[in-house]
């Protein structure tokens, strides 16, 4: 409902926070890094009258992620959420990370364990997974497996053994800044002139 100049009547917004803790699992051959999630807290907030019902829900989630920002290890995710709108935000880190397993936290049901043969990948195990376990970045050791597909509850995805230790991105090159420098000196002595 609005009142007027597109502002949103009092409305009441479901505020979730959870934690993922990291944990190292070995499931047969193969061990990753793994969440299990610990809901910390779940609250009703009354707002109102807002203008911007998004820009609400996102202040809020984040509101709520910093308010919880004590872990060293593992992640801190908010929800939001109003009846047809969810939005969530997140915060953390995980020391033995090495790639990103899953594009975001997701609940893993399964791992698909695959070999090349000629130029295909012919799935050779699947592990069935028992409990509430996580997965999202970490690291994973295949063994003498070429590739491991995760099934969550958002789908399959296939990782290569050469996605698995990412290399940081670095943000410039010694032979760039050498360059930005030379162009600051010489910006600097036209500008003395």
């Amino acid at each position: 409902m609005t009142c007027g100049e597109g502002y949103t009547l009092q409305q009441r917004i479901l505020v979730r926070v959870e934690r993922l803790n990291p944990v190292l699992k070995n499931v047969g051959e193969i061990r990753f890094t793994c969440f299990n999630k610990e809901d910390i807290r779940w609250s009703e907030i009354s707002v109102g009258p807002i203008k911007d019902l998004i820009a609400e829900l996102c202040y809020q989630a984040s509101k709520a992620v910093h308010e919880n920002m004590d872990v060293k290890e593992g992640y801190i995710i908010a929800y939001a959420e109003v009846p047809g709108v969810v939005v969530s935000e997140g915060e953390g880190s995980c020391s033995s990370s090495d790639t990103v397993l899953y594009p975001k936290p997701s609940r893993l049901k399964k791992i698909i364990l695959y070999k090349v043969e000629g130029e295909m990948l012919k799935s050779v195990k699947e592990i069935d997974l028992d409990g509430e376990v996580f997965v999202y970045e970490g690291s994973i050791d295949l063994g003498d497996y070429d590739a491991v597909g995760l099934v969550t509850d958002d789908g399959l995805r296939i990782i290569l053994r050469d996605e698995i230790h990412l290399s940081p991105i670095k943000s410039a090159t010694p032979k760039t800044k050498s360059r930005k420098r030379r162009r600051r000196r010489s910006r600097k002595k036209s500008r003395k002139r």
